[in-house]
């Protein structure tokens, strides 16, 4: 029997066009009618992941047209606040977060 753990992920580049792996932690669908995702980095490196804190990335799911969605960042500070804690509430049983992100 094989019973692997697979986590459901997203691929995004950066700037400079390099490639990360995110872990997608969760969905939430807010009242104002948007719907955010809260990305975790993937981290292969047995170093990394020891040293590592839980850093959250709030995106915000858009249609781009014909049933394709797109993810883009939280550009205003007070939504990726309320967004974050929202987050932060909901995983908190699962991660171990650093509340100065949020304060």
């Amino acid at each position: 029997m094989d019973d692997e753990f697979s986590l459901e992920t997203v691929v995004l580049k950066d700037e400079e066009g390099v490639e990360h792996e995110f872990e997608i932690a969760d969905i939430y669908e807010h009242d104002n009618g948007l719907t955010y995702a809260a990305l975790m980095p993937v981290l292969k490196n047995p170093d990394e992941i020891l040293g590592a804190d839980s850093e959250l990335i709030i995106m915000k799911i858009v249609s781009a047209g014909e049933g394709e969605e797109i993810l883009e960042i939280v550009d205003d500070d007070d939504e990726f606040d309320e967004i974050g804690h929202i987050f932060m509430e909901r995983l908190e049983d699962l991660y171990d977060f650093d509340d100065e992100d949020f304060e």
